[in-house]
């Protein structure tokens, strides 16, 4: 069993369908505009770059205390080609690590269309209200490598504080410091892992007595191993302080910081 119409395409693949002698059976076909985004994405040595996230990430927010997270997103093939079918009629950023802060498995910094990390000269991709095929092909930057950061968390009477979590935020993506990064052990040592291209703010929190927190320390991009001293020094729960003006200027319609 097969249907379609000009210009529109199905938003799931249609399954068998049992039908009885003399009966007859009903199926929904939801439809959507068959509008397709793709491309190919390439390494600096002109590579196919395979396994890679390419996202689409809407400029501005849509409703209120929106975020700027990624309306659809494709992994790239063994040829690097990427395809993108979910999205509505609007304009778009297009690129790596649009959503969120890189990771060991995608370590690009964020990269946009047509090859750039600043927001402002991004190209936007406009989607119409008609059927369409779009192509952007880009360019990777070089990727990020692992970077240790160790260190040790004391109390302020100088014990080292056992069973504090440490978050590493991205500065660019506030909102997304809940992942435990490390623990400390009973020496109050923790080793996490980074990437040596990215700006953090590193944390430390416990929840004793009500939360209790180091001073947030600034970690700029390098590839030197790190050895912190962090002391528990303050109440509350450091990386819930605030979600910072990027975000700010997001909600206001000024793009991406």
């Amino acid at each position: 069993m097969d249907a379609s119409l000009e210009g529109y395409v199905s938003l799931y693949e249609l399954r068998p369908v049992q039908v009885h002698s003399k009966g007859c059976a009903e199926v929904p076909l939801p439809l959507q505009l068959d509008r397709t985004v793709s491309g190919r994405i390439l390494t600096k040595d002109g590579l196919p770059a395979a396994g890679v996230t390419v996202e689409a990430a809407p400029p501005r927010p849509r409703h209120e205390n929106d975020l700027p997270l990624a309306a659809d997103s494709s992994t790239t093939d063994v040829n690097g080609r990427y395809e993108l079918r979910g999205l509505t009629t609007d304009e778009y950023y297009i690129g790596i690590s649009l959503s969120r802060s890189p990771t060991l498995k995608n370590p690009y910094t964020r990269w946009f269309y047509p090859g750039t990390e600043d927001p402002a000269a991004a190209g936007i991709l406009h989607v119409s209200e008609k059927a369409e095929v779009l192509r952007f092909d880009l360019t990777l930057p070089v990727p990020q490598h692992d970077r240790v950061i160790q260190g040790a968390v004391f109390w302020p009477d100088g014990r080292p504080a056992e069973g504090v979590n440490i978050f590493l935020e991205d500065p660019r993506w506030p909102w997304q410091t809940f992942t435990v990064a490390s623990t400390t052990d009973k020496q109050g040592r923790f080793t996490a892992h980074a990437l040596d291209g990215t700006r953090y703010r590193i944390h430390a929190t416990v929840l004793a007595s009500g939360p209790v927190s180091a001073e947030p320390v600034l970690i700029d991009p390098g590839g030197s191993p790190l050895d912190l001293k962090l002391v528990l020094s303050r109440k509350g729960y450091s990386p819930h302080d605030g979600l910072g003006k990027g975000l700010d200027d997001w909600r206001k319609g000024l793009g991406l910081r």
